[in-house]
């Protein structure tokens, strides 16, 4: 596998989910925010062949906001707004997401 390529165009070609490609980046060395809070991944390729620069936000901050904004009682509308998200984003971070074992 080249070090360029995206991680779809890794998953499909390791025959993985890119989820799993994402697991295993962030287990490796380098794979921490910057100051600005994004992920430096460097250049990669597509599955179009295209090359492109890819940066990864962390979203650790803005996902907690997200949770205790709706804990409050917050509506979801309300709170793509004050974050600056979109209303599907919102619903993706408040959606509950399986245990794994």
């Amino acid at each position: 596998m080249s070090e360029s390529m995206s991680v779809r165009a890794s998953a499909a070609v390791l025959g993985v989910s890119p989820t799993t490609i994402m697991k295993d980046l962030k287990r490796a060395e380098g794979y921490a925010p910057d100051d600005t809070g994004r992920i430096a991944v460097g250049k990669v390729m597509g599955l179009d062949g295209k090359v492109r620069p890819s940066r990864r936000v962390d979203t650790t901050e803005r996902d907690a906001r997200i949770s205790e904004l709706r804990a409050s009682g917050i509506s979801i509308r309300a709170i793509a707004t004050s974050v600056g998200c979109s209303v599907g984003t919102v619903h993706r971070v408040l959606k509950p997401r399986p245990v794994r074992q």
